[in-house]
């Protein structure tokens, strides 16, 4: 039987597609899926196999229920991958910009999709499972190198932002919420692990923030009367909002990208005395108890 011109056309243009796909996730061995194209614009072996193979009409319908939602999962696992993923605000720290509760769209073609470290996990989960708060819902046994694709551009000023918290590599388990290196500043390594199971999280896995990007590499940032100095001039547009506490703590709605490496923050006469908040929240047991720790004056502070 003679295969239509209109076939050979198709399988041109699904091969083309499908390599530049290939060799953008550098996955080259994927290459010999363009004989199963092949095979589905041009020979159609697997076609023919199928209509000798006499089944019930049950199974029939059964595998085309299962092969229907495989084939919908496998999509949306590689669109929420590569392509745009949803997420959730759960705090106010950009609450001028977004509120608690919102959910955004992210386009991860922007700055380029990051290949997931650990690819065995129960879908549409981060890192627990659902219902619970500590367990994983991912398997370590099978990790991939860090590999981040290639994308349409580059963190820019004030872009909004979603990243994996540095700080979230390792946790306490039974306090998910704190941060586990405020808690060995605050109560020593001794006595965090000897009360509580400490567990670490691969990168993919650490929780994600939203945040706007001030600073890039090489710039400077200088605090002033509460206004933000990149490399010299002042941002209007950026608001920058200061909590000051009556115990002089200070929170702040500031990252900076982590490809930077040093920053300068310097305070003026106004905030001689006020210092980062580095007090656990609320949920900190109260018998928990560790080495007191003494006050330091922020007059200047290299932020690394």
């Amino acid at each position: 039987m003679k295969v239509p011109r209109s076939r050979y056309i198709l399988f041109a243009i699904a091969s083309i597609l499908y390599g530049l796909f290939v060799i953008w996730i550098g996955a080259f061995w994927f290459l010999f899926g363009i004989v199963l194209i092949f095979d589905h614009f041009i020979t159609r072996y697997l076609l023919k196999i199928r209509k000798l193979i006499k089944l019930p009409t049950i199974v029939t319908e059964t595998l085309e229920w299962i092969t229907a939602i495989v084939t919908a999962l496998f999509a949306v696992i590689i669109i929420r991958t590569l392509f745009v993923e949803a997420y959730n605000i759960p705090t106010p720290s950009m609450e001028k910009t977004l509120l608690v509760g919102d959910y955004l769209f992210v386009s991860k073609l922007s700055y380029g999709p990051k290949i997931p470290n650990t690819p065995i996990g129960f879908p549409f989960t981060h890192n627990t499972m659902p219902l619970s708060k500590d367990k994983k819902s991912y398997s370590e046994k099978v990790q991939w190198p860090y590999n981040r694709l290639l994308g349409l551009g580059k963190v820019r000023h004030n872009d909004v932002v979603v990243f994996n918290f540095p700080e979230g590599d390792t946790i306490v388990k039974e306090l998910p919420d704190q941060n586990y290196y405020g808690l060995i500043r605050n109560y020593g390594r001794n006595t965090i692990h000897s009360q509580y199971e400490v567990i670490s999280r691969p990168v993919d896995k650490r929780e994600n923030f939203v945040k706007r990007c001030i600073g890039l590499p090489g710039d400077t940032i200088e605090l002033k009367h509460s206004s933000i100095y990149i490399n010299g001039q002042e941002d209007v547009d950026l608001c920058l909002r200061l909590n000051v506490s009556d115990n002089n703590g200070l929170q702040k709605n500031c990252y900076y990208s982590s490809e930077s490496k040093v920053y300068h923050h310097e305070s003026q006469s106004q905030l001689r005395h006020v210092r980062i908040d580095r007090r656990l929240h609320a949920g900190m047991p109260r018998g928990l108890r560790g080495p007191k720790r003494t006050r330091q004056r922020d007059d200047q502070r290299s932020v690394r």
